[in-house]
């Protein structure tokens, strides 16, 4: 197969995949196709892991991969994908941890195509991103959920409930989203843009970190009853994932395995965190953090 021929069932894939048909302009396909880099893999080798942040989409030019989920011998076939299949588009997107792991199944010819470059091609075209939050609105949401370490592991058809209550945020720049001290109702899951940590001593406010599309927050407040701890504010237009207080205990609660991981959470995170003058000003401790969590959940049983 010639240069020429990888490149149309390149050009091919883009124009007839559901992320871009009818999305992409001629000169943006061309954009893209541009910036493109062609890979070869052999037979055995894996192309992308389950979990892990990496942003890049992929172009099965020539060959075959073999899709699956979940851990070592727990691991479930669930797609193989040939000649002019696209996979990783969700990743690229919206720069969230992949949710499944994909391996070459016979010597595969890639073009691999970096979320940079998406990036770039949506700031010239807002519309092409809402439509594809639109058009993948349950992946996004699936993908978004794993994300969540206490989520991560639980099998596909656990997540369907969830699913559906949870709901797509947009919001403005400058933004607050959570603020220091308020009763926590919900937690949030970025999808797309960036938002800023802060905390306030002494009457300044300090920042503490950035967050971007897969990270999440305000879980901590919702599972343990506590006042937020901190101000997150939006820096970017942002799209995020809302999951309200009642709908992620009444989720728990019917899932015992996800409780568990929850209170191993709690003891290992403030663990790490002994010591920190945040951790002790605001006088947690691992023990006092793991029963704040089993009295909000066991309230919820009544």
């Amino acid at each position: 197969m010639t240069h020429k021929d990888l490149m149309n069932t390149a050009d091919d894939a883009l124009t007839g995949h559901d992320v871009f048909v009818g999305l992409l302009e001629p000169a943006e396909k061309q954009y893209l196709m541009d910036r493109g880099v062609v890979r070869s893999v052999s037979a055995g080798q894996i192309i992308c892991r389950q979990h892990e942040r990496a942003s890049t989409l992929f172009i099965i030019l020539l060959g075959e991969v073999e899709v699956s989920e979940g851990e070592k011998k727990k691991s479930i076939n669930i797609a193989r994908l040939g000649r002019g299949d696209v996979f990783g588009e969700v990743s690229a997107l919206f720069r969230m941890a992949r949710v499944s792991t994909v391996k070459a199944v016979k010597p595969t010819v890639l073009l691999e195509l970096d979320g940079d470059v998406f990036e770039e091609l949506i700031e010239n075209n807002k519309q092409l991103l809402k439509a594809m939050i639109q058009r993948f609105g349950e992946r996004i949401r699936e993908t978004a959920l794993r994300t969540v370490s206490f989520l991560r592991y639980l099998p596909v058809e656990t997540f369907e409930h969830l699913k559906q209550e949870t709901s797509l945020v947009s919001l403005l720049p400058g933004k607050i989203i959570v603020k220091e001290g308020e009763p926590g109702d919900a937690m949030y899951i970025l999808i797309h843009g960036a938002a800023r940590v802060s905390h306030q001593i002494d009457g300044q406010q300090l920042n503490l970190a950035l967050l971007g599309p897969g990270d999440y927050f305000g879980e901590w407040s919702v599972l343990t009853g506590a006042p937020r701890t901190a101000t997150v504010t939006t820096l970017s237009q942002v799209q995020a994932i809302r999951i309200d207080r009642e709908q992620l205990l009444n989720f728990i609660q019917k899932h015992p395995n996800v409780r568990d991981r929850i209170d191993q959470i709690a003891h290992n995170r403030l663990e790490a965190n002994k010591g920190s003058e945040f951790i002790e000003d605001a006088e947690f401790n691992a023990n006092q953090s793991i029963q704040d969590i089993q009295d909000v959940l066991g309230e919820e049983k009544v």
